[in-house]
């Protein structure tokens, strides 16, 4: 478990509670914000098949997700860039990241977050 994610285990339930609409628990909070620095950064890496609309894409729903649930406590900005760190520093030390959060599951949070 890394500090982040012990960090968010720690969070007084009144800092968590505005993000039960969205997400099951403190865990999928942490692997849906991972998931989705991940995928951005995975494009920008792998350049698909129109990778700059895929791109912009993926950078629009991250701005979003952020503002979104930072609007609701603020608290969790800090920690939002933390994942993020979490994510760049595992990639930079070749750690392999099994994400438990499933694409369908990942596209189910990010439509409520955008309501």
């Amino acid at each position: 478990m890394t500090e982040t994610q012990e960090t968010i285990q720690k969070l007084d339930q009144k800092v968590f509670a505005p993000l039960l609409p969205w997400f099951k628990d403190r865990m999928e909070f942490y692997h849906f914000f991972y998931h989705l620095i991940q995928s951005e950064h995975l494009i920008e890496m792998e350049k698909p098949d129109q990778y700059e609309e895929k791109l912009k894409a993926v950078q629009y729903y991250r701005r979003l997700a952020v503002r979104r649930v930072v609007n609701e406590e603020p608290a969790l900005e800090d920690i939002i860039d933390d994942i993020f760190s979490d994510y760049h520093e595992a990639y930079a030390n070749f750690q392999e990241n099994k994400q438990p959060l499933a694409q369908k599951r990942f596209i189910e949070i990010l439509n409520k977050l955008m309501k």
